[in-house]
């Protein structure tokens, strides 16, 4: 059975291992999430999360009515990860680099995409943020509504299923993460300006733009974090 200590990255190393050592060829089936929480001892959610991240990187595929199948033996996307999450900021600092891979392409479709129900949601959580000032809870409550609600514009149920799992993970750290994404101290100014910019483009359907605006927003929370870490 694997330890309950960081799980998911060990069910991570276990898929890793499998394809590297051609256990799963490509083309190949993978034991299903039930199976691999048999097999591992962990929870399922664990090996969702562990099998989005290979899915997201090209590694895995899934097909609908089918399972997830190898695609690729090539890993090395994986190099830009961190180790094995040792505090709540290398944890956090993961799932950002994750959802660096997805929620820029995700703005830049949800740009194309999103319908006027997904505006009025965006403009909503924009403008009750400049209303909660100095709230940090409900400030670290509208930032998730804010990005879920661009993965659910994105149209494509993969990144979106992706992307929700993983913001929501992000956010059961908030504490932390208000600390991190720039709640307290007036940063939350950053998230502000970021949300509305992004709104902008995805409104006036600029999707290059949007792409951009959301890769400086979330490597500008990755610096942050690297800083946390090295006080």
């Amino acid at each position: 059975m694997i330890k309950k200590i960081s799980v998911t990255e060990q069910v991570v190393d276990y898929i890793k291992n499998n394809i590297q050592t051609h256990a799963w060829e490509v083309g190949q089936k993978i034991p299903s999430e039930n199976e691999l929480t048999k097999i591992l001892g962990v929870s399922r959610s664990s090996v969702r999360f562990a099998i989005q991240q290979f899915i997201a990187v090209g590694a895995l595929v899934s097909l609908h009515g089918k399972g997830t199948y190898v695609k690729s033996e090539d890993l090395s996307a994986f190099s830009n990860f961190t180790s094995t999450p040792k505090s709540v900021e290398s944890e956090i600092m993961q799932m950002l680099q994750f959802r660096q891979i997805l929620e820029p392409e995700a703005a830049y479709l949800a740009a194309l995409n999103r319908t006027d129900e997904n505006l009025e949601c965006l403009t909503k959580a924009t403008e009750e943020m400049l209303l909660h000032v100095g709230d940090d809870d409900k400030m670290a409550d509208l930032d998730a509504k804010f990005h879920l609600e661009i993965a659910r514009a994105c149209g494509n149920m993969f990144i979106e299923s992706s992307l929700i799992d993983t913001i929501r993970r992000s956010a059961s750290n908030k504490n932390k993460a208000k600390e991190i994404f720039g709640y307290q101290n007036n940063g939350y100014q950053n998230a502000i300006y970021y949300h509305t910019i992004l709104l902008k483009s995805i409104r006036e359907q600029k999707p290059k733009l949007a792409k951009k605006i959301m890769k400086e927003h979330i490597q500008g929370n990755l610096n942050r974090i690297s800083m946390i870490k090295k006080e």
